[in-house]
């Protein structure tokens, strides 16, 4: 099974065979997106240590960072999509 995962921001995103799990590496070469991709790291960090009813926040295994390049590696969670979320989650669906 091949997994895609595509972002908006344009950072790099790859899946990693880990052996016996997959993780994320995330990374980005742009000078001026490293300092925020930066700080959504730490504030991932932050969020992975909180238990939420309904949200599983990818645990940060490691963060790498040089002036010209930023990685980060993360926990890779299988995800639904949002609607398939939701409605397992208990949301009932809005009718307008």
């Amino acid at each position: 099974m091949e997994i895609e995962i595509r972002g908006h921001s344009g950072c790099q995103i790859d899946i990693v065979n880990g052996g016996d799990s997959l993780f994320i590496n995330k990374s980005t070469r742009d000078k001026n997106y490293i300092p925020r991709l930066y700080k959504q790291a730490l504030k991932q960090c932050n969020a992975s240590k909180i238990a939420y009813q309904h949200i599983r926040v990818p645990k940060i295994y490691g963060i790498e960072r040089m002036d010209e390049y930023l990685n980060i590696k993360m926990e890779y969670i299988y995800s639904k999509n949002y609607v398939d979320y939701f409605e397992d989650a208990g949301f009932d669906q809005i009718s307008y």
